[in-house]
């Protein structure tokens, strides 16, 4: 007989720590380092994590917080919000997957929330999916605008260029003979170092995305946590360097035979070298040699992601409304917001 436990504190999420660890996380935003550095630095979000125990083991996670939203109505979604690729439950390999969404649906009959707003993925909480459509009033289901896209490595490292055109591969080979002729270094980022690049990364950020999205929870816990990933292995920070400057650096966290890039960006002013392109390309060789077989880019409508994908994660973002603000929440944000987003 499975039972569920509301974790509401940051206290109980710490206390949860080893037994979380040992389930192993399905993604890093499945883990338990991500959902407490993210909710010790976003204390606007109230954490509302779901523990299903099987007696006195655990095994299944609902990393989930609740937020205040529109109108003040309060949103339950995933640890991370926007910045968390997945907010899928982590489920224990041995456990009835299915079994273990249906009792964390069930502690969500209390309605201590107005809204659901969770992005899943379909292969993964499909059943979880069916069973908090019971949950409210109104209810959308749709195909998240925030598909990821997944690379399969070749052990050669070759597929990469396949993807390019061939007026492309001629142009990143000039490029490549240009990089050749000025002193640079590709390297993995250890220790400090890593610490000292990453200030790096968040300022390139911030200085290219200026799309009025607050930023700084995600950089507060990449700063947090960022050590924890060192210590485990789970950190690949790649950096190309050109004439001692860096040029491009590339932030992926490493989950089995799988590497997420989080985040990365080049500096403008070696644009030409397209250094981003050739550190993602001798990054996919590293990563090929360690036995990393996918490598997930992440959601985003790049071009270049486009042409280098060889598979997608089907994700369905599920809104549930149970009052009168959460429904008018879903109808807002599954109806009329991309009804006004497509019209202009």
């Amino acid at each position: 007989m499975l039972s569920s436990t509301i974790l509401t504190t940051l206290e109980d999420v710490r206390a949860l720590a080893p037994q979380w660890n040992a389930l192993g996380p399905l993604t890093p935003f499945s883990s338990w380092d991500f959902a407490y550095d993210w909710l010790f630095c976003t204390p606007e979000a109230r954490p509302f994590v779901i523990a299903v125990h099987d007696q006195e083991q655990l095994v299944g996670i609902a990393p989930w917080c609740l937020a205040r939203d529109y109108a003040g109505s309060m949103v339950l979604t995933g640890i991370g919000r926007e910045s968390s690729w997945y907010h899928d439950p982590l489920v224990h390999p041995a456990a009835d997957a299915a079994e273990v969404h249906l009792t964390i649906c069930q502690a969500l009959r209390p309605r201590r929330w107005d809204a659901i707003d969770l992005i899943l993925q379909a292969n993964e909480s499909l059943p979880l999916v069916r069973n908090l459509e019971q949950l409210g009033l109104a209810v959308s289901r749709r195909p998240s605008d925030r598909q990821s896209r997944l690379y399969e490595l070749d052990p050669g490292g070759q597929a990469f260029w396949e993807g390019f055109s061939a007026s492309s591969r001629k142009s990143m080979r000039r490029r490549l003979r240009q990089l050749e002729a000025v002193p640079h270094e590709f390297r993995l980022a250890q220790g400090a170092q890593a610490m000292e690049y990453l200030e790096e990364l968040i300022q390139l950020n911030r200085e290219r995305w200026q799309t009025g999205e607050n930023w700084e929870p995600t950089y507060a816990f990449m700063r947090a946590n960022t050590p924890t990933l060192l210590a485990q292995g789970d950190l690949r920070f790649f950096v190309l360097t050109i004439e001692g400057r860096t040029a491009a650096l590339d932030y992926q966290v490493r989950k089995g035979s799988r590497s997420f890039a989080i985040m990365a960006s080049v500096h403008p002013e070696f644009a030409d070298h397209s250094p981003g392109s050739l550190l993602l390309n001798w990054a996919i060789g590293e990563l090929a040699r360690e036995g990393i077989r996918t490598l997930d880019l992440g959601p985003g409508e790049y071009e270049w992601k486009k042409r280098l994908q060889s598979g997608l994660v089907e994700t369905v973002r599920t809104q549930v409304g149970s009052s009168l603000l959460g429904m008018a929440l879903v109808g807002w944000r599954s109806m009329i917001k991309p009804r006004l987003l497509t019209a202009t």
